[in-house]
């Protein structure tokens, strides 16, 4: 008998440890399986707002992109990436910055970026090696802006990337300031004893969706069934939790950005 798969996970009791690794943007995921869902948008929802921003509104036309060849949701998080960039009226500068490499590099990287005229660099590493795009923005020192996919948004880049990463820009599925009214944020820093991210809100919202469908419906089948109508939704953490025939979630992505404040000296604020 099929089971129900609905990411990101339900085990909320582990989000104090690595949350980051219970999730995943990868193309492959989408339509999977009539059994899986995602409480995130599509990749290429996620990507599309930040190529955009970069072309568009902070007319940087040539754009770098560092990635890790071994993250498939940073792959597609890149490719996605990189078609919107074209699609916009951008152009990919062709370098080769790979995070998974033992050879890798951040001085080389910025190095061959600027030399080919780039004006900007998208950094796309899996989690458990930012520190290595962290590396690259230090050496950096703001000479090309910095845009980020949204494994980005975690407390170790605030942390260790302090000034380094100023005025990055990055796209995530939900912030506090999402929805003024929703009161999931407070709820969830008495419960958690701290700010939560992305991952927390996310996670609440596939709790959200299982327990109104099984409201509908106790069998797996069931279940399915009610998640799969298209008018399946629920309240979520800020808005309500509809999903695509994908399985994936019908909404839209924030671009945030960071900003001096908060506990570590920064922030990430949503982009206006």
């Amino acid at each position: 008998m099929p089971k129900i798969k609905i990411d990101l996970h339900l085990h909320l009791h582990r989000q104090r440890s690595h949350p980051e690794r219970q999730t995943s943007f990868a193309n492959n995921l989408s339509g999977f399986g009539s059994y899986s869902f995602r409480t995130v948008p599509n990749i290429s929802l996620m990507a599309a707002p930040l190529a955009e921003y970069g072309v568009k509104t902070a007319a940087k036309t040539n754009i770098a992109v560092c990635y890790d060849s071994q993250a498939p949701d940073n792959i597609s998080f890149k490719d996605e990436f990189v078609a919107s960039l074209t699609a916009a009226g951008g152009k990919l500068v062709p370098t080769i910055c790979d995070f998974s490499l033992p050879s890798f590099n951040p001085e080389s990287a910025i190095a061959d970026a600027v030399s080919k005229n780039a004006q900007g660099l998208m950094v796309a590493p899996h989690i458990d090696r930012i520190d290595r795009a962290i590396s690259l923005a230090r050496i950096n020192r703001g000479k090309l802006p910095l845009y980020g996919s949204t494994t980005l948004y975690t407390f170790q880049t605030l942390k260790d990337g302090q000034k380094d990463v100023d005025g990055i820009v990055l796209p995530v599925p939900w912030h506090p300031e999402t929805n003024p009214g929703s009161r999931f944020p407070e709820n969830a820093r008495q419960r958690w004893g701290g700010i939560v991210n992305w991952r927390t809100a996310t996670s609440f919202d596939a709790t959200q969706a299982v327990i109104a469908g099984l409201r509908q419906s106790n069998t797996r089948e069931g279940l399915q069934q009610a998640l799969r109508n298209r008018s399946f939704s629920t309240a979520g953490s800020s808005e309500d939790v509809k999903f695509l025939p994908t399985g994936d979630r019908a909404g839209k992505p924030i671009l945030v950005q960071v900003k001096q404040g908060g506990s570590t000296g920064y922030n990430f604020v949503p982009l206006r």
